[in-house]
């Protein structure tokens, strides 16, 4: 696992180093479609670096993962089950579907704020034809959500941290 972990941390950092707030924008926009990378640890990653603003982190990648979001909801919506079961497989369906239809907008939120897999909810909220105007609103709840989690819970640590040396 330690591996994978690091694999992804040094491809993000390319990406991001070549990219920038581009690639950011690129890398959780696609996150919310269909790669298996979470954004987290991009964030971090970018962060760290000390070149960009936190600011502008969270708005580019919380950009990205709502027009990520809105894109696979429309896919959903636009070519259904079928080609979700294609990229994704028939027990994340199954899976996906059960959970949507107990929590409606609700599983949009939970989704988005935990390390479940972002991507399957959209996909489900098309395919499954919840309103577009809610599927957003529990978006932009989630995802700012997590990644003003994520990036505050990472400043503190880093501040622990330097401190501590």
């Amino acid at each position: 696992m330690h591996e994978l972990l690091q694999t992804s941390i040094d491809w993000s950092l390319h990406i991001l180093e070549q990219f920038g707030m581009f690639g950011l924008f690129i890398f959780s926009f696609t996150e919310s479609i269909f790669h298996p990378i979470p954004v987290d640890p991009v964030l971090v990653a970018m962060s760290n670096m000390n070149k960009w603003s936190n600011g502008d982190i969270f708005f580019w990648a919380t950009l990205g993962s709502i027009l990520g979001g809105l894109t696979a909801h429309f896919l959903g919506l636009k070519f259904g089950k079928k080609l979700f079961i294609k990229i994704f497989n028939q027990q994340l369906f199954e899976s996906g579907k059960r959970f949507m239809e107990k929590w409606g907008v609700w599983s949009v939120i939970f989704v988005a704020v935990t390390p479940l897999p972002f991507k399957v909810i959209t996909w489900m909220a098309g395919i499954l034809h919840m309103n577009r105007f809610s599927f957003l609103l529990a978006e932009i709840i989630g995802r700012s959500g997590r990644f003003l989690l994520v990036l505050w819970l990472f400043k503190i640590i880093k501040n622990w941290y330097t401190q501590a040396i």
